[in-house]
């Protein structure tokens, strides 16, 4: 009987509303109680579940039960409500009330109910305020809520609410609705609605409610303070208190509290869901995944609360995801995604099914996660949730990184990043910050790539946010090593892999071995490096990421054609199969294997090589590799017949623009080579003139693995016995004596003789 049904869900929000406000007593939400039910007495009828109360009590934690009936009598409707300890049913009913229409029964409950509470031990106060005539529409709207129609619910509780703007039920049914359904501007005209009206409520529900729509931190850290004295049993309080400092930035704080909670009530899958969520967001997914979140999966399982069992899955996906385990986050993801696409859950299945596009992404699955994000757009617009559409910009971004092509990913970013801002979500727009600044950097935008990472910095801090905090900081250690401060690089990046370590966030881990080893290739720390690479390749195998592997197979691959090591280099790039690398990563494997072919004296092969190379980085948008090629092609016209006057040819564009140089092992690299052509057309001068230019930036890095080489050229470039030659020659020894006690032992030799042979060709003693 639709009518029924829907004046029973009714009547029962109105009474749990009531029930809520006796301060010496915690009411247990509705969500608990049908989980209850699901797990002990699972669709049975009612006398089963009369004989079972004490069971369904115990499982929601409860002490006292309410429970009662709603029939049809004749020709008017009856409810009959019985309470006391379920262990000892009472036979006859605390509240016997009927009428004619929902709307006299209503009357007649609360009249009854009213005198019940009153000669109880029940402190309940007054009841909440409900239009009688708005009984059928309110349960419906309820009931719609149920199903997961938020849209449909807000439409008919939105007229509700205009005919009894008196009623906190109504408002706070309402606000559920528009919150869940995304609809942001009515939820907003909503929260103003309950500020204006409902500044006095007091109650339990009232007070919720009103933390709920206050728009100032502070003013709801104080409301809900002293709603929690003031009904210091009451879950919905205590939860909404753990969730609101999390939202605030005190995961710590929200974290002790859910640890109290559930340690007096452990049935409780809502409260493990949070410690979960809230773990996670603290970097601790081990135990969010190994402890909280299963407990909650195997509550919502028993319970039968596919929803609920969606977003927990969704959350372990998250987690699996922060612990490297990409397959077992594309499972949970897909699990979620199929329940979410059952039960007509839009907006879940939309933000489900991004969280499964960026694992397609990172696991090298690019074509598959382009297709589900093109699902999850037509999806959003439909919907018209701009924040959701927002979220797919940014998805979009990491996908286009992934791909390599920065340009694209910058431009992503910036449009997530703008929508956020005018939504004004502290969180997002702290991810997208440190997006923005992210590909910038790539793009050798530097100054920018700070003003955004600092921006995301002060907001990660402000929001207590240890896993963004981390990845600003890795970030900063790039463009240390960008900017040549070597050792305070180094120092950043340590911290941040002790920190993924002590977190065990693979992919923050796996990132920092990677950046400590590209930081080790640019000082010619060569054993560190080969370490750093093979770490970062073992994680990255573990969390089955693509591209992290690939990265860490072309690192190993520069690491060992820099010490001359053939074999090295051919097993590293043969663990780059150019079907699975993006365009970035492809370019990078043809530049390496350019420099092989020119060390085998294959020098049109190796020109061919950096022609293809050239190409596909301009198809990358990659200018850090279009720039190596092209300090490359300088060094094969070195080794060229007649390179003393081709070697200025590829030097020209360097020269030309100056913003190709920004990085400094780039511009090192390019001052090295500008000694070298100066040298070998008889400009002691302009070589003298690039070896003093180099020598700063020498000393801000501390140590590099071209340092041999500047100091080598540069003495040339002096009159012998000259201090400035004597100087150079003396730091060339040293540097020198840096690179080959930083070899494998068994590499020395091939890498004493590639030097070797590097310093004749570009010194011009080349034969």
């Amino acid at each position: 009987d639709a009518e029924l049904a829907a004046v029973a869900r009714a009547l029962d929000e109105h009474l749990a509303a009531w029930l809520r406000n006796d301060a010496g007593v915690a009411a247990i939400p509705r969500r608990r109680m049908l989980d209850a039910l699901a797990r002990v007495a699972p669709d049975q009828p009612r006398e089963v579940v009369v004989r079972r109360l004490a069971d369904v009590a115990g499982a929601a934690n409860a002490t006292r039960v309410v429970h009662g009936t709603l029939t049809r009598e004749a020709q008017a409707l009856r409810l009959r409500l019985w309470s006391g300890d379920p262990s000892a049913p009472a036979a006859e009913p605390v509240v016997d009330a009927r009428g004619a229409t929902p709307a006299d029964l209503f009357a007649a409950y609360r009249e009854a109910a009213t005198k019940w509470l009153a000669t109880s031990s029940q402190r309940a106060g007054v009841a909440p305020v409900l239009a009688p005539d708005a009984l059928v529409a309110f349960g419906g709207a309820l009931a719609a809520l149920d199903r997961h129609e938020p849209a449909a619910a807000a439409g008919a509780l939105a007229g509700l609410a205009a005919r009894d703007p008196a009623s906190a039920l109504v408002a706070r049914a309402l606000l559920d609705a528009q919150t869940a359904a995304r609809q942001e501007l009515p939820a907003e005209n909503t929260r103003t609605a309950v500020r204006q009206r409902f500044g006095g409520d007091d109650s339990a529900p009232g007070r919720e409610l009103r933390v709920r729509a206050l728009d100032d931190p502070t003013k709801a850290r104080a409301l809900l303070d002293d709603s929690l004295r003031a009904f210091p049993h009451d879950p919905s309080l205590a939860l909404l208190d753990a969730e609101t400092l999390a939202d605030g930035g005190d995961g710590a704080g929200a974290l002790a509290r859910l640890r109290r909670y559930v340690k007096d009530d452990d049935q409780d899958a809502r409260a493990w869901f949070l410690l979960g969520r809230t773990s996670i967001q603290q970097g601790e997914a081990q135990p969010a995944v190994d402890e909280y979140l299963v407990r909650a999966l195997v509550l919502d399982t028993r319970s039968r609360d596919a929803a609920a069992e969606a977003e927990v899955r969704n959350a372990l996906g998250i987690g699996y995801e922060r612990l490297g385990q990409l397959d077992a986050a594309a499972e949970q993801y897909a699990r979620a995604a199929a329940t979410r696409e059952r039960l007509g859950d839009s907006l879940g299945l939309s933000k489900t099914l991004r969280n499964l596009a960026i694992v397609q992404a990172e696991r090298g699955e690019r074509d598959a996660a382009e297709r589900t994000l093109d699902r999850v757009k037509g999806m959003l617009e439909q919907l018209g949730d701009r924040a959701s559409l927002a979220d797919l910009a940014n998805d979009r971004g990491v996908i286009a990184e992934e791909r390599g092509d920065d340009a694209a990913a910058l431009a992503a970013y910036r449009e997530a990043l703008a929508l956020r801002q005018q939504l004004d979500v502290p969180d997002l727009v702290a991810e997208s910050l440190d997006n923005v600044g992210f590909s910038s950097f790539r793009l050798g935008q530097f100054d920018n790539a700070l003003v955004y990472w600092q921006q995301a910095e002060a907001q990660y801090r402000k929001l207590d946010d240890n896993n963004g905090l981390l990845r600003v900081e890795q970030s900063l250690g790039l463009l240390d090593i960008a900017r040549g401060h070597f050792a305070d690089a180094r120092e950043r990046l340590q911290k941040s892999l002790r920190d993924a370590e002590d977190r065990q966030l693979g992919e923050e881990a796996s990132a920092a071995h990677l950046d400590l080893g590209e930081l080790s290739l640019a000082e010619g720390r060569w054993a560190d490096g080969l370490a750093h690479a093979a770490r970062a390749e073992e994680i990255a195998e573990h969390r089955s990421d693509q591209r992290m592997r690939i990265e860490s197979a072309l690192l190993q691959a520069r690491l060992a054609s820099a010490l001359g090591d053939d074999a090295a280099t051919e097993a590293a790039l043969a663990k780059v199969p150019p079907e699975r690398a993006n365009a970035d990563q492809r370019a990078m494997r043809l530049l390496v294997e350019a420099v092989q072919r020119q060390d085998h004296g294959d020098l049109a092969g190796a020109a061919a090589k950096l022609d293809e190379a050239a190409s596909t980085a301009a198809q990358a948008h990659s200018g850090k590799v279009a720039v190596e090629v092209r300090l490359q092609r300088v060094r094969l016209a070195f080794a060229s017949p007649g390179k003393g006057t081709r070697a200025a040819q590829p030097l020209a564009p360097l020269r030309a623009d100056a913003a190709q140089l920004a990085e400094a092992s780039t511009r090192l690299a390019w001052l090295e080579l500008e000694i070298g052509a100066a040298l070998q057309v008889g400009d002691r001068t302009g070589a003298a003139r690039h070896y003093r230019e180099a020598l700063p930036l020498l000393k801000e890095a501390g140590r590099a693995s071209g340092a041999y080489f500047i100091h080598a050229l540069g003495a040339r470039a002096f009159a012998p016995g000259a201090a400035e030659a004597t100087a150079a020659t003396a730091a060339a020894l040293a540097a020198r004596a840096q690179l080959v006690g930083d070899a494998p032992e068994v590499q020395r030799a091939q890498l004493e003789r590639r030097i070797d042979r590097r310093l004749r060709e570009e010194g011009g003693d080349a034969t």
